[in-house]
């Protein structure tokens, strides 16, 4: 059996949520996650949530009709050093910008 060494760092979780379109699939979601520039922060990435809105009567169909939120557990951890709040919040940010450049998604707060 092949041993993988335990972490030296505890590994830090963080859930971010956007909303996609429906021609976005899981796969290129998920490579667009993995491609932001974390540093080698980045350890694990989980899509963990998927709710489409329920649209009001009032809502144009138009107006987000396909679109889905998807919220994803992203884990990160660091060989040399605990991370920082500011290292975490880099890591997701520089996510939440790829995710927004490449498949138009938007944070859902």
């Amino acid at each position: 059996a092949e041993f993988k060494s335990v972490a030296k760092f505890q590994p830090v979780q963080r859930d971010i949520a956007v909303v996609v379109g429906d021609q976005v699939t899981h796969a290129a979601l998920m490579q667009t996650v993995w491609d932001a520039p974390t540093g080698g922060l980045l350890r694990d990435a989980q899509l963990f949530d998927v709710y489409r809105p329920k649209l009001g009567k009032d809502t144009p169909v138009a107006e987000g009709a396909a679109d889905r939120s998807l919220a994803v557990r992203l884990t990160l951890n660091s060989d040399e050093a605990t991370l920082s709040e500011e290292q975490i919040d880099s890591a997701v940010n520089a996510i939440v910008e790829q995710l927004t450049a490449r498949v138009g998604a938007r944070q859902r707060v």
